[in-house]
């Protein structure tokens, strides 16, 4: 064999060596399916704890399970169902243990079958989990106080003065108030109260009614919210200051109120429609 054909099968050689490194290297989209990259170890993960139920007012799914061949920056992608709730978790392997931690706040958690799609991404393949479970109980939406302290004088003071104007404006609509306590009546009261604070020109949008305890589904029938938050849009947030404006609402004695009610262990969401009719 002369030495050019020597040669020749040298580099040959070494082409392949290095397209063997580089396949080693590849991203994942690139790299052959398992059975073809011998004792490759693909990354995967286990939950140890997967719960059989789930309560609709969770405000934390705590999942626990380990680890393996799991190395640098990775990622756990989920999508909770029915719902479509979407989000990720920044590396929760830690030494071989997986910790999951699932922020629900905010959420409307419908009772019934519900699918838990897991899914582990590193930069040497990727892994699914898909967790079955019931939800159950109260839909309250896995609510968390968000409090800021006692709201301002000044949104108490306005709401008050809307409705003294209000009571002043319309005698007598104030004992119509609270129909579900009293067996009849509306929430007239309530609305034109609410109308005349969400004229103002500047904040009137961060005036809203209440959930009661955070459910949006469930109006309380004598206070109002306002806002504090950073949105254009407060609907269902829970950044509110919660303002009684209905004294004894449902009694003989229903009045004008003005008092602060914003609690550091009570849940209020801002909400509008479908009740408020103006």
């Amino acid at each position: 064999m002369g030495s050019i054909q020597l040669k020749k099968y040298a580099l040959l050689g070494a082409i392949a060596v290095l397209a063997a490194g580089y396949q080693n290297c590849a991203p994942d989209s690139f790299l052959p399916p398992a059975d073809d990259y011998g004792s490759q170890d693909r990354p995967a993960f286990e939950i140890t704890n997967a719960p059989a139920t789930v309560p609709a007012a969770t405000q934390t799914l705590e999942l626990r399970g380990s680890c393996a061949d799991v190395f640098g920056s990775h990622q756990v992608d989920y999508v909770l169902n029915p719902g479509d709730v979407r989000g990720s978790v920044p590396n929760p392997c830690v030494d071989g243990a997986l910790e999951l931690d699932i922020s629900l706040t905010g959420t409307t958690l419908p009772q019934g079958p519900a699918t838990l799609t897991l899914t582990l991404f590193t930069n040497f393949g990727s892994a699914t989990k898909t967790l079955l479970f019931d939800i159950t109980g109260s839909t309250t939406g896995g609510c968390q106080t968000v409090y800021m302290g006692p709201a301002p004088a000044n949104i108490v003071q306005r709401a008050a003065q809307a409705a003294a104007e209000i009571n002043a404006e319309n005698p007598g609509l104030v004992l119509q108030s609270c129909p579900q306590d009293r067996g009849y009546g509306n929430h007239e009261f309530l609305f034109k109260v609410l109308q005349r604070l969400r004229q103002d020109p500047v904040n009137g949008f961060r005036w809203g009614l209440n959930g009661k305890r955070g459910n949006a589904s469930d109006m309380s029938a004598d206070v109002v919210d306002y806002y504090w938050g950073s949105s254009s849009d407060p609907t269902n947030k829970l950044e509110t200051y919660v303002i009684d404006v209905i004294i004894s609402c449902g009694g003989a004695d229903s009045r004008p109120g003005g008092i602060d009610v914003t609690l550091p262990n009570v849940c209020g969401r801002w909400v509008l429609a479908p009740f408020y009719p103006y």
